[in-house]
């Protein structure tokens, strides 16, 4: 039955897959912000200022608490994709803390082989902060709560 996303047109259909990574929203905004402050070729910072914008993003120049702050009601962009009409959307979720089992059940169910050796390591490396809980304080821990609660409630994630 199809429903108005927006200004998209979603059909909901039970002849594909659907899938949906998901991840520990405390670890996963820990990983976002190190992936964004990373290092970046001269050329990137020249491309943003002939746009008009700042040559460094938000992150590059604000903490990571000050960020969650600005971003306060918009850190959660999955919440879009996960939900339609306020509803969960019937996804195969790929739980990061459990990749490899999760991609091994998706395979089998869409009867591809696994190997795990294949899978790419493209981020590695950029994140400095070991454990994420060293990253917040009270106020930014109560952030991420509020914004991912459905997330949070529906894989039981934990701070």
């Amino acid at each position: 039955m199809p429903s108005l996303v927006g200004s998209e047109m979603c059909i909901r259909d039970s002849t594909y897959t659907k899938i949906c990574p998901v991840r520990n929203p405390w670890d996963k905004m820990v990983s976002l912000y190190f992936w964004r402050i990373r290092t970046r070729p001269f050329y990137y910072h020249l491309l943003r200022m002939l746009r008009g914008k700042h040559p460094r993003p938000l992150e590059q120049r604000v903490s990571f608490d000050e960020l969650l702050k600005r971003k306060r009601t918009t850190c959660n962009l999955d919440k879009r994709i996960m939900f339609i009409n306020d509803e969960w959307e019937d996804y195969f979720f790929i739980r990061y803390e459990h990749l490899h089992d999760d991609l091994k059940a998706l395979c089998e169910k869409v009867d591809i082989p696994f190997d795990p050796n294949k899978l790419p390591q493209k981020k590695v490396g950029y994140r400095k902060a070991k454990d994420y809980r060293n990253m917040y304080n009270k106020e930014t821990k109560d952030i991420v709560a509020n914004a991912f609660k459905e997330e949070i409630e529906k894989f039981g994630y934990t701070f």
